[in-house]
Parts: structure tokens; sequence; C-alpha cells
């Protein structure tokens, strides 16, 4: 019995003394028990606090507020703190960045601790990694678990527990980087790759491994019998044996050469190598390899066979070539002894093979060349310097006979069994000398043809415009006398036919400048605007004289100050706007231009001419712009011309640096454009102020008095010259020669010289000469001299200006021209419009010896110029002809009305523009009455006198019923 037993049969026999015993039994067993409980407790924490503390995994304990509780040594370890720093502290106290795997951050809120806590559910494995200062990333593995107390339904806190994964994240890294490497060879190699895991029974095969035999990789599945079935029947238990006897490591290793069936049913020798891996039993667990398509390996051995093939018979070739060369070839060791020569050497030198063996090579050559072979071989073995290795250099060899041969020389260096040689490759050049002295002369022929074809195309500019500057004076200054229709029309016909013949010849004489690459581009600034709107003022009335509509459009809006040549791009506009105008019948056309900005100063200008002509076909386009080429060239051809104007238009555009098209079709106009680049930049707009041309003031004169110069020969042009410029108030003198223009000069006073530059007896550029040393020598003022040529070859306006004179016009001069160059050169002479009375017509008919019938201006005239009509049925066909003339009656009490305003309010300008309005309209018919009868109106209107007027206008009105009646009558022919 144990002691309490005992002490219960010794309780006393008084029941109360028993119940009390009892009682105080109770009490001291439930203290035992307390104190016993208690011990077992602390012994229990005491032990599991050891066992935590020698935990090599971080624990810690945190409340839902996320304060750290408990942790132990190995999470103050892990974490590289004390562990006084975690207790009663956050872990998103710390200054360190969390993140995934896959590097995003992530707040406290997701921690694992505070998901458990907030989910009230464990996670495990929840890889993060903590960035630290100047540390490299510690990544964790963390598992969490929630506590509750009884019966709660929220954690009042949780466990994590976590290790350091780190060392095992950079292994995984490092075989990751392994495996991409192996990858990256593996593509690299164009090999493919198989891959068999013979515990779990998985086989890979690359996608490569499947291209080989023809399949894309979802075609062909990873399955062992799909190596086995394409494995050539005659070579299965082979392979199979091979492998199987690896596996067992009865071979050390595993590489042959089998066959596997293409896709196509070819078979593709393959080369499969391969490595095992075993486990402690000896199993094999897993094994990968490669295949090696060999079929491209021996195409490839089979196309270097072939490239060996080709090499030695090249080599067999060049032998054969050498035996039969026709160059010499010797051979020379360092010494210059000869030790071999070819067959050609005899030929070119006369000697024998036996007879040159071991002679020096100076045999061959001339004693100046034999002493400069001599020393150069003596350098050579010194020094060891090559100074004329795979070099060519003429000389005079020396035959048997002592005769000379003119040579080419060329050395090559090479090494037998270490001994160093040189091969001389000689060249018999005879021939070619004889031809180099036969092309020297050819040249000198052709340069003397060239000077010849420069001299004759000089001397024809000068002797053509010499005459076409006094047929078109003569014909400007009749052109402004009373005339009658007839007159007029021949004057116009002398002068379109002169202005034709000028533009032919200034054709010629630019494409012979562009074809001798003697035209250069002058560089000069000018307002590209103003270009523009100075053209289009000029064409519009002769387009619009044709009842065409003109439009243009200049796609800015402020002008642009461009670095360029002004005159040759003006030249490309006229002609694509003649070549409009020529060739348009009904319609309009469209002058366009579009200005891209590149960069601050650099444009991009894009010139456009269209038109709604009679177009141009396809194969007619492919020769459009060559030389001497018109789309219509047969002998009946309607359209004039050198065919020249659009090569010279290519030419000038190239030299611009641009481009240049046609978009045509026939019967349905074209459209010309080039675009050229610019230099420049935008003018600040202003007020625009009209200025008039000098053109549109017929009756202009010097406001103070201007003394002119004229020195010219010819009669015609000193007379043109003399009326154009006495009719400005200008006082002129005229010298036929050079001697007497340097008299004149320093006998009179002159504000300006105008200066032919071929005169006889003293030409114009000696009489400047002259002129200028005078002046300077006597200190005078230098007059402004103006030279006036019909040379319009390439270099005559720079020989002009490096003389000493001041600006260069070419015959024949436009009026319009002239005056704008006096106006340059006399600016205190400036020209202002005054009333003048006109030369008498009978004065001027005297100076050029013809003769006048003043009355033939009142005497009756034809009513129609039929062929103007007839020509019209052919374009416009009969109900456009009857429109027209529709249209001109209807409008005839209108032009009446205009004139007669005019005539009553005494307006001289205002009765000129009226008869101008009206005969354009009538010249649309071949009105002729009408027409002769408003150029009278206007002549008298230009100067001033309408006494005459009235009996004009009587007479213009008189002609209305016949012109009517004849009009109305054409009008119903069908």
């Amino acid at each position: 019995m144990n002691s309490d037993n005992r002490q219960f049969h010794t309780l006393p026999h008084n029941l109360i003394q028993r119940l009390a015993w009892l009682e105080q039994r109770i009490t001291d067993l439930a203290q035992e028990n307390a104190q016993l409980r208690q011990q077992l407790l602390t012994g229990d924490a005491a032990h599991y606090q050891a066992l935590i503390n020698s935990m090599q995994e971080g624990l810690i304990l945190q409340d839902r507020q996320g304060i750290i509780l408990e942790a132990n040594p190995s999470a103050a370890r892990i974490l590289g703190l004390e562990l006084s720093e975690l207790k009663n502290r956050s872990l998103s106290d710390f200054p360190w960045q969390v993140i995934e795997e896959n590097g995003q951050s992530i707040s406290a809120a997701h921690f694992p601790v505070q998901r458990a806590l907030r989910e009230g559910k464990p996670n495990s494995d929840t890889v993060l990694g903590f960035i630290r200062a100047n540390q490299p990333i510690l990544w964790l593995s963390i598992n969490a678990q929630p506590l509750f107390y009884p019966n709660a339904k929220r954690p009042y806190a949780a466990f994590a527990s976590f290790s350091d994964i780190t060392v095992r994240k950079q292994m995984q890294l490092s075989l990751q980087q392994s495996e991409e490497r192996f990858e990256l060879a593996v593509r690299g190699s164009n090999d493919g790759l198989w891959d068999f895991n013979f515990k779990t029974g998985e086989i890979y095969f690359s996608p490569r491994w499947k291209q080989m035999l023809g399949f894309t990789d979802n075609e062909l599945p990873n399955q062992h019998q799909t190596w086995l079935e394409r494995i050539h029947p005659e070579e299965y238990n082979k392979v199979l044996a091979t492998r199987e006897a690896y596996l067992k490591r009865a071979i050390p290793n595993y590489e042959f050469v089998y066959r596997l069936r293409h896709r196509e049913g070819h078979y593709l020798p393959i080369l499969t190598r391969g490595i095992a891996v075993w486990d402690a039993a000896g199993m094999p667990c897993r094994m990968i390899g490669t295949h090696t398509d060999l079929s491209v390996l021996q195409e490839a051995q089979q196309e270097l066979q072939q490239v060996r093939n080709v090499v030695l018979s090249r080599e067999q070739q060049i032998q054969a070539m050498l035996d039969i060369a026709p160059d010499s070839i010797v051979v020379i060791n360092d010494r210059g002894i000869i030790e071999g020569v070819n067959a050609a050497t005899e030929l070119l030198f006369g000697y024998s093979e036996q007879e040159l063996m071991g002679k020096n090579v100076s045999l061959l050559m001339e004693q100046a060349d034999a002493q400069y072979h001599d020393h150069y071989i003596a350098r050579y073995v010194k020094t060891g310097k090559r100074q004329m290795n795979n070099q060519s250099r003429e000389l005079s060899g020396r035959r048997c006979d002592g005769s000379r041969v003119p040579v080419l020389l060329s050395i090559g260096e090479f090494e037998v069994n270490g001994k160093k040689k040189f091969a001389a490759f000689i060249n018999n050049i005879s021939r070619q000398k004889q031809t180099e002295y036969e092309l020297q002369q050819a040249r000198d022929v052709a340069e003397a043809a060239n000077q010849s074809k420069s001299r004759f195309l000089a001397t024809m500019s000068h002797e053509v415009r010499t005459p076409l500057n006094g047929i078109l004076g003569m014909a400007e200054l009749l052109s402004e006398m009373p005339l009658t229709e007839v007159q007029r029309q021949y004057i116009d016909n002398i002068r379109i036919s002169g202005h034709s013949l000028l533009a032919i010849i200034n054709d010629v004489l630019d494409f012979s400048r562009l074809e001798s690459n003697r035209l250069t581009l002058h560089n000069e600034e000018f307002k590209l605007k103003q270009l523009l709107e100075n053209i289009a003022q000029v064409f519009r009335p002769l387009i619009e004289a044709k009842n065409l509509v003109f439009m243009t459009h200049f796609d800015f809006e402020s002008d642009y100050t461009v670095q360029g040549d002004p005159q040759r791009l003006q030249q490309i506009l006229n002609n694509l706007l003649n070549n409009a105008l020529k060739f348009t019948y009904q319609g309009h056309i469209e002058f366009n231009v579009y200005l891209q900005v590149i960069e601050t100063d650099h444009l991009q200008v894009l010139f456009e001419v269209k038109d709604t002509g009679i177009g141009i076909d396809e194969k007619s386009q492919a020769h459009l712009f060559q030389p001497f080429t018109q789309v219509d060239d047969s002998p009946s051809r309607r359209f004039g011309g050198s065919g020249l104007g659009l090569a010279i238009c290519k030419r000038l555009v190239a030299i611009f640096e641009g481009k240049i098209g046609v978009e045509s079709a026939l019967m349905q106009g074209s459209r010309f454009w080039f675009s050229i680049p610019m230099s420049g930049r935008m003018v600040m707009r202003q007020k625009k102020v009209e200025l008039s041309p000098v053109t549109e003031k017929k009756n202009l004169r010097f406001k103070t008095n201007v003394r002119i110069l004229v020195a010219e020969d010819n009669l015609i042009n000193q007379i043109f010259i003399q009326e154009s410029l006495q009719r400005l108030g200008a006082t002129v003198t005229v010298a036929e020669t050079g001697i007497e223009a340097l008299k004149m000069v320093k006998e009179n006073t002159y504000d300006v010289i105008l200066m032919d530059c071929h005169m006889p007896e003293m030409d114009g550029f000696t009489t400047v000469i002259k002129i200028r040393e005078w002046e300077q020598a006597e200190q005078r003022q230098l007059i402004p001299i103006i030279a006036l040529t019909a040379n319009a070859m390439s270099g005559e306006r720079e020989r002009c200006l490096n003389i000493g004179m001041n600006d260069y016009l070419t015959k024949p001069v436009p009026r319009e021209l002239l005056l704008r160059t006096l106006q340059h050169w006399l600016p205190d002479c400036s020209l202002i419009e005054e009333v003048s009375a006109l030369t008498p017509p009978e004065e001027m008919a005297h100076k050029l010896g013809l003769t006048l019938n003043v009355n033939s201006g009142t005497k009756a005239l034809p009513i129609l110029d039929y062929s103007v009509l007839s020509q019209l049925r052919e374009e416009i066909k009969i109900n456009g002809v009857n429109r027209l003339i529709d249209l001109y009656l209807n409008e005839l009490p209108n032009y009446f009305k205009q004139i007669e305003a005019a005539i009553t309010s005494n307006n001289a300008e205002a009765l000129y523009l009226a008869a101008h309005k009206f005969k354009g309209a009538s010249k649309n018919l071949g009105v002729i009455s009408v027409i002769s009868r408003c150029e009278q109106l206007e002549q008298w209107a230009r100067a001033g006198d309408l006494s005459p007027v009235p009996e004009l206008f009587q007479l213009l009105l008189d002609s209305t019923d016949s012109v009517r009646e004849t009009l109305l009558a054409e009008k119903t022919i069908t």
C-alpha cells in the first residue's frame, strides 16, 4: 500500500474529524497537483525553447498587427540582424525591398504571415527576395501558420518559418544559364536534340530533330515509337543493340552513324552522339544526345571535292597558259641570274632558252636600264627592301640583234624551298605605243575640229544675230506706225519668224554649251515668287489671246529669297509654258509651284505646267527629252522648233541637281514637272507695291537729258538703236569704228556707251581697254559701258566684263531689256511716261528706204480671213464656231459703247484699252476689217492724238452690218 492508503486507514473514527481531514487532504492534493503541473509546464517550455533555438530554420511569432512577439536566433542570423532588433518590430520597419521571383515588388500586406492572419489559412513554400543595401539578394522560402484560441474564428497570431535558399537559387540560375548555353550551342551547331528519361518514360525530340526529317514540331509526337519506326530496317537491330550495350556499360561511348527515314521517303545519314546517367544501383536514369545530319556534310565534301577538281583543272590550265603565254616570263634568283624562260621570251628577244639560262637578266636590257637593275638587285640583297615588287615600269628591251623594243616590266616575288625568286613579266608594248601615237594625233585633230566648231558657232552666232537685230528692230519700229492690215500682218510675220529663228539659234548654242560641259549656272540671290509672277504676267496675254484659261497656283504666301540662276530657271519654265501654249487649242493651262521646307535654309521646289492640249502618246514620251526629237518629226509636221527645248530643259534640271518628267495621254492633255533643291530664306511679308513694267508704258522719256554714244558698224542696227533711244529723249551719237568711238570719248562727255564688240579697224574689246586706260590716266570718272554683241557663245560675257565693261547684252536686244539696263546704269536719269509725238511715218519710211501710203487706212478692207474660220472648224468643230460667232455678235454693242465713251471723254488710255479688247475678240474669228480699224485706234491713242479718231470710229461703225451679215452667213454652213 502506498502512503495515502496508509494515512486513510489511520483516519480518526469520529465522522466530523474524518470529514475535516478529508477536506484538508483534498486541498493539499490540489496544491500538489498545481505545483506538479507547473513543474511539468516549466520543464516542457524550456525543452521546447531549447528545441526552437537549435533549429536551422528561422521562426517568428507575429500578432495581428504584424508585431514580432518571438523569434529564434536563426531568424536573426538569416535576416542579418540581432535578435533584440527583431522583437517588438514589424518586418516592414526594416530598410529592405521585398520582391517575388518574377522581380515584382510586394507590400507588407502581402507577406505570408499577414496573408495567414487575414485569410485564416496556412500558406507554404512562398519564395521572396529581400534586397538590402550593398548586399546580394536574400532569397527565403517561407511557411506561415495561423494560431486560434479555442472556438475562435479569427487567429490571434501566426507562426512563420523560413529558410535561406539563396544558394539554391544561384544554383538554379547557373543551371538555367547552362541549359540556355547548351540550347544555344545545339542551335548553333544545327543539330537535333533527343532526351530519354527511363524513370518516367518521358521522351523529347527538339524541333530541329524533327525538321531534319521534314516535319514541324507539332507533326511528330514525342514518343519512343516515333524514333523506332523511322530507323532503316537493315540497321534496326544494330542500333538497338548498340544502345543496349552502352546502357550496360559494355562500350565506353555512344556514337555511331545510322539512317533515319525522311518524310519524303528517302533515308538520311545521321551521326548520333549521347551520354547516359546511372543511379546508385547502376540502372540508367536518363540519356540525352544529338543528331547531326551528315547529308549536308557529305554534300559539302562533294562540293569541296568538286572545288578541288576545279582548282586542279585550273592549275593545269594555268600551266598550259604559261606555256603558251604571249608575254615573256623570265624567272631569276636574288642575284639576277636567269633560271627559266618561256617560249614567248625566245620569240621576243631572239635568244634560245639555252643561251639565256645562267645569264644575268641585264642581257635583255639597254645599258641604262641594266645599270638600274644591277643597283636594284644590290640594294635588295643588302637591305631586303623591295622597291618594284608588283609594280610596272616601262623600259627599252634589247634583242639579240641589238635592236630595241619598248616593253612593260612587272616583277613578282615568290619562294621555292626557302629561296627567293623573282618572276619578270615582260609585255611587248610596241603596238600600244603606236596606238598611243595615233590616238594622240586623233586627239589633236579632234581638238582642232572642236576649236573650229567653236569658232564656227561663234561666227554664226555673230553673223546671224547681227542681221536679226536689224530685222527685229526695224519690225518693232514699223509696228508702231499706222499700217494697213496686210502690212501689219507682214510685220507680225517678220517678228514671229525672227523670234522663232532667234529661239532656234539660242537652243543650238545652249545645247552646244551643254554638250561640251561649258554651260555653268550663275549663283545669285533672287525672289522666287516675284520671278514666277513675272513669268505668269508675260504668258497671260498670250494664253488668253487663244481664248484659253490661264490658272496659276504658287503654294506659298510669303516670298522666298533663294540662291540660284534665275535666267536658267526662267528658260526652263518658258520652254514648258511655250510648249503648253503651242499644243493647246481649248480648255486651260495651269502653272503651279509647290514648295517644301526641308530644313531652315533648304527648300525642295516642284514646278508644274499642265494643259488640256493634244497630249502625247506613250511611245513618243520615251524619246521626248532626247535632242533633235519632236513628237511629230514628219516632213509635213505642223509645229516648228529645233527639237532641242526639252533636251535642254533636262540637261539644265540635271545641273540644278533635280529631276524632270512628263505625264500625258493622247488627246488628254499633258503634265510636265521638274523638282529642284534650292537654298533660301523666307522674306517677311510687306505691303505690296504695284509696279508697271517698262513695256506697258509706251511713251517713255528720260527725265533729264541723257547723252549716249553708240559704237556700231551695222547701218540697220544704228537706225534701230538710234531711233529707240531718241524716242526716249536721249541725245545719241553714232561711231562706226572703235577708233571713232575712242576719239569721241576723249572729245565729248557721255552718260553711257553702247559698244559693239566686233567692228572694223579696232574692235570693241580693244576700244574699251584704251578707254579705261585713258580714264585712269586722266583720272576721269568711269563711263558705264554696255556690250552689244551678236556672239552668244560661252565665255563672251566673262570676256566683256573682265576687260572693264559694266554689262552685257546679246543681239537682238529686246526693247524692254535695253530700257531696263539703261535704267540700271543711269539711276539719276529715270524714265517717265510722257505724251510725245511719234516719229512721223514718212520720216521713218525715208530712213528705212520704204514708200508708205499714208491714206491706206481709209481704203476698203476685206471683212474676214476665211482661213481662220477653217482652222477653227478643224479644231473646235462647226458647233463651236457657231457659238463663238453668237458670242461675238452679242458683244458688239458693248465694244462700241466702250470706244464711244472713251472718245467722248477724250481719254486716250481708255480708248486704247477698249480698242485693244475689241481687236483681241475679232482676231479669234479673223474679222480683218475690225482688226485693222482697232489697230489704227490703238496707234492714235498711244500717240495721244485723238483728232482722227471720230472718223475712224465712224468707219468702224459703218462696217458693222457687213461684218454681221458675213458672220451669220458663215454660221449657216454645216
